[in-house]
């Protein structure tokens, strides 16, 4: 049997902060790369992240997010992004 793979949605107010990020940088490509982990870490393990009261803090250089995880309908949900140096 195949482990359960989570949706991953991300809030718009973070989402609007990583296309701002992505617009205003000049490391775009290690905004993509990052990015593109967190979601696929996430899909593929949404306890990847390290447990802080009752949200999920993940850092992938230049990204650092806080998410939240609801095992009974498997949805990982972005609530925070920062660009990290």
């Amino acid at each position: 049997m195949k482990p359960m793979r989570a949706t991953v949605l991300w809030n718009e107010e973070p989402e609007q902060k990583l296309a701002n990020y992505w617009l205003s940088e000049p490391g775009r490509g290690g905004i993509t790369a990052a990015s593109n982990w967190i979601d696929h870490a996430l899909r593929s393990n949404p306890l990847i992240g390290e447990l802080q009261g009752e949200q999920f803090y993940l850092r992938r250089d230049p990204l650092e997010i806080w998410y939240v995880y609801s095992p009974l309908d498997c949805k990982v949900t972005v609530v925070e992004v920062n660009l990290v140096d």
